[in-house]
């Protein structure tokens, strides 16, 4: 199973490839769809039919409902119904440009049709750049659990243009950075050393790439998420479950705003089973406090937080299984965890507000 891309291209590399792709795709008689939301068709579309010229009359567009609310069977089901409305074959091509709901909605669509067909991500928010684009996982949200259906289906190709970034508002721009810290905690420490909210442009580039090249080795080693690809998932068990009770209860929480305040309950718990240091857990505390949105849990969501957990796709015989660290850089997966030590944590998480 291929689930990394042949390669990732970077800014003008990116779309000089690009363009000999679908230049060649057409030629070859393939048809060619390019998938967006709503905010992508706005502010990055045109960027790219620009640039493709001429070439840019062979894409047919698709566009869904921005937001991971939108994030169902009933969006996928949309873009079947546009592929089929248009006749793509097997050999069709999909164009997933957008962050990371995009490119997990378009893969999984892409991974299905027609019992799966080629797809190529280009991500446009720093989240989908460091992590949602890379890996080949594809899924969406059922009965509102994040990703509790998908495939693993990789692009061929992910072309990464950091100019789209500039299209961001700055609270989307930050949930990316939660995606770098987290690869920072787990093996990229090097990278918590860096002002990551005012990064210069021509830094941008390098930092993305370090946070792909750590995915791509973990996944490379672990394609389907037997082992170390588990690594991935520090502050994703609190997190999702915190993400999901936000879409449960209609209210507006980022992913990367999820995963910075898990990435809290977990560096807590990391204190108490595996000896973290707590002056790390403290310096990233006041990092969280002064940069994310902070998502309010009150103690009576709790056993709702707990059911959600057990819903974790880590688990393993009824137990909850942790990615944790002992230090920035050493990260150990498949740690259980009981539900005193994690109702321990949410307790310790709501005294920070």
């Amino acid at each position: 199973m291929k689930l990394i891309p042949n390669t990732v291209f970077y800014d003008i590399s990116a779309f000089m490839a690009l363009r000999k792709v679908i230049f060649n795709v057409h030629a070859s008689g393939r048809k060619i769809f390019i998938l967006t939301d709503s905010n992508t068709r706005q502010f990055c579309l045109p960027m790219v039919m620009e640039e493709l010229g001429d070439l840019s009359q062979h894409l047919v567009s698709i566009t869904i409902a921005a937001g991971e609310n939108n994030k169902h069977l009933q969006t996928a089901m949309e873009v079947w119904e546009q592929l089929s409305v248009h006749q793509a074959g097997r050999d069709a091509l999909l164009i997933n440009l957008g962050g990371g709901m995009v490119t997990d909605l378009g893969g999984f669509v892409a991974s299905v049709y027609k019992r799966g067909i080629e797809t190529i991500h280009v991500p446009t928010t720093m989240l989908a750049m460091v992590d949602a684009a890379i890996g080949g996982k594809t899924g969406v949200d059922f009965m509102h659990l994040k990703n509790n259906l998908g495939t693993f289906h990789g692009p061929s190709w992910v072309f990464v243009i950091t100019k789209f970034l500039e299209t961001l508002p700055s609270r989307q721009y930050r949930s990316g950075i939660a995606e770098i810290i987290k690869y920072g905690f787990i093996s990229r420490p090097e990278l918590l050393k860096q002002d990551l909210f005012n990064i210069e442009k021509s830094a941008i580039q390098s930092i993305i790439g370090r946070c792909i090249d750590a995915k791509t080795n973990i996944v490379q080693a672990d394609p389907e998420e037997q082992g170390i690809r588990k690594l991935l998932n520090l502050g994703h068990t609190v997190g999702h479950a915190f993400e999901a009770m936000a879409l449960m209860k209609q209210q507006d929480l980022l992913h990367g705003e999820a995963v910075a305040s898990g990435l809290v309950c977990e560096l807590y718990i990391s204190t108490r089973l595996l000896s973290l240091d707590t002056e790390v857990l403290d310096h990233y505390i006041g990092l969280w406090q002064s940069a994310f949105l902070r998502y309010p849990v009150a103690e009576e969501d709790d056993a709702e937080l707990m059911n959600l957990m057990l819903q974790d796709k880590k688990n393993r015989a009824g137990k909850l299984l942790f990615t944790l660290i002992s230090a920035p850089g050493n990260a150990v997966f498949d740690i259980p965890v009981g539900q005193e030590l994690i109702e321990e944590s949410l307790q310790f998480y709501r005294s920070l507000f």
